[in-house]
C-alpha cells in the first residue's frame, strides 16, 4: 500500500509540476505579447505625431496663403540667412507683413508693420519640422514641402487669389 501511495503522490506531484510549468509558459507568452503590442503601439503613435506635424505645418501655411494674400502680396525672399515667405496685406490703410520661415528644425512666423527690420529671433515658433521648402511655380502657384523627423515628406500646391492687390501707404 505504501508503494501505491508513493506512486499516487508522485503522480500528483508531476501533475502539479506540469500545471505550474504550463501556467509559467502562459504568463511568459502573455508578457511577450504585451511587450510586442506596446512596441507596435509606440510605432503607430510616433508615426501619427510625425504625420500631424507635417499636416499642421502645411495646413497652417496654406490657410495663411488662402486667407487675404493676393498675388502681389506674396513674395519668396531670403532675409537674415533664411528663406522666407512674406505675405503682405493692406489692413485699414496700414501694410502688414506676415513672414513665415524655417529655422533650427521648426517653422516660425513673424508679423510686422512697416518700418521694422526682420529679426528671426522675434518670431513665434509654430511647429517642429525637419525641413520646410517654399517655391513659386508660376504667377499664382506656390509649392510647399515639409519633412518630418522620420524622413517622411509631404508636398502641397497652393493657388494664390488674384482678385485684389495690396497697396502700400
Amino acid at each position: 500500500m505504501s508503494s501505491r501511495r508513493r506512486r499516487e503522490a508522485s503522480g500528483h506531484m508531476i501533475g502539479g509540476l506540469f500545471s505550474f510549468v504550463l501556467f509559467g509558459v502562459f504568463v511568459l507568452l502573455s508578457l511577450l505579447l504585451v511587450v510586442i503590442g506596446a512596441d507596435g503601439y509606440r510605432g503607430v503613435v510616433e508615426q501619427g505625431e510625425a504625420e500631424a506635424e507635417l499636416r499642421t505645418s502645411l495646413g497652417y501655411v496654406l490657410g495663411k496663403l488662402r486667407s487675404d494674400a493676393a498675388t502681389d502680396g506674396v513674395e519668396l525672399t531670403h532675409q537674415a540667412g533664411v528663406d522666407t515667405l512674406v505675405l503682405t496685406e493692406n489692413y485699414g490703410g496700414e501694410v502688414l507683413e506676415t513672414i513665415i520661415f524655417h529655422r533650427d528644425g521648426a517653422l516660425y512666423e513673424l508679423a510686422r508693420s512697416g518700418g521694422y527690420a526682420f529679426d528671426p529671433d522675434d518670431a513665434w515658433r509654430l511647429t517642429e519640422v525637419t525641413a520646410f521648402e517654399m517655391e513659386r511655380e508660376g504667377e499664382t502657384l506656390i509649392r510647399l514641402t515639409a519633412a518630418a523627423a522620420d524622413g517622411r515628406t509631404q508636398t502641397v500646391h497652393a493657388a494664390i487669389r488674384v482678385d485684389q492687390e495690396v497697396a502700400g501707404p
